[in-house]
Formats: C-alpha cells, sequence, structure tokens
C-alpha cells in the first residue's frame, strides 16, 4: 500500500529535470553576459596602452586586461553558482516544511505523503 502512482514519479522527475535546467541556463548566461563585458574592456584598455596597434609599447603591457577579464568571470560565474544552489536549497527547505504542516504521514526523503486512498502522493 506504500506504492508511489506513476503519473507522480513522472511529474517529479520532469518538475526537476526542468528546474535543474532553468537553473543552469540562468548560470550560463550569466557567465557569459559578465565574462563578456569583463573581457571587452579588458582588451580595449590593452589596445590603449600599445598605441592602437601602430606597433609601439610592444611587450609590455600585453594582455594584462584579459587576464584581468578572464578572473573576474570565472570569479562571478562562481559566486552566481553558490547563489542559484542556495536558492534552490531554500526552495526545496519550503516546500518540505510546508508538507510536514500539511500532511502528518508527509515523509522529507521520498518527499510524498500517504493518502486516503492508501498510496503515496508527491508533494507539492
Amino acid at each position: 500500500m506504500t506504492e508511489i502512482k506513476a503519473g507522480g514519479t513522472v511529474r517529479k522527475l520532469t518538475t526537476r529535470v526542468l528546474a535543474t535546467g532553468a537553473l543552469l541556463v540562468l548560470y550560463v548566461v550569466g557567465t557569459v553576459a559578465t565574462t563578456g563585458l569583463v573581457i571587452t574592456t579588458g582588451a580595449s584598455t590593452a589596445l590603449a596602452q600599445r598605441g592602437r596597434g601602430r606597433g609601439r609599447g610592444r611587450g609590455r603591457g600585453r594582455g594584462r586586461g584579459r587576464g584581468v577579464g578572464i578572473g573576474v568571470g570565472v570569479g562571478a560565474a562562481i559566486i552566481g553558482g553558490m547563489i542559484a544552489a542556495e536558492q534552490a536549497r531554500r526552495s526545496r527547505d519550503d516546500a518540505i516544511e510546508y508538507c510536514l504542516q500539511r500532511y502528518k504521514s508527509f515523509d522529507p526523503e521520498t518527499m510524498t505523503y500517504l493518502g486516503y486512498d492508501g498510496y503515496r502522493h508527491p508533494c507539492p
């Protein structure tokens, strides 16, 4: 009598896949945008230091802006990932607390509760 209905399992899996996909898309878009902005800014600074490509200043200051841009982009990506992970954890904790208050038979490990029909149902 502790079976999970097939529709609930598929729905839960689909929801998790879509949520994970959405977080990854936001993470990638933020990373690309931040890295592109910083690299563009750094590259124009490097060109100005080299005399706008006329051959002056070779060897000094070459590529400095790119390294800073890449470093800032990677740092922003890491911080963005940490923020997204924390929001996902909070969302899951909120869902668990809601279900614990609503259903006495709620099991946080499986995210299901025992219904009056004898089957386990997903929550939320």
